[in-house]
């Protein structure tokens, strides 16, 4: 009896494990995926704030008519 209990705690450990590690390297990526996308949202309103009213409509255009932005955006 005491085997099967030892058992079945290794075997919830080992799959607990697996579980806290597979939540940590979503999580880093995660990490990752949102630091890349400050990176290019700041460099975008770096851009977009040195162009002049007539050029940022004619950039948002072209955003939206190349489906990279939705219009409601």
């Amino acid at each position: 009896m005491e085997t099967y209990i030892i058992v079945g705690a290794v075997i919830v450990a080992w799959i607990w494990s697996g579980l806290l590690a597979d939540r940590y390297a979503l999580r880093k990526a995660y990490k990752e995926q949102y630091r890349l996308h400050n990176i290019m949202t700041n460099r975008y309103n770096f851009v977009v704030d040195m162009l002049n009213e007539e050029q940022q409509i004619i950039l948002h255009k072209w955003y939206v008519d190349t489906n990279v932005i939705e219009e409601g955006v």
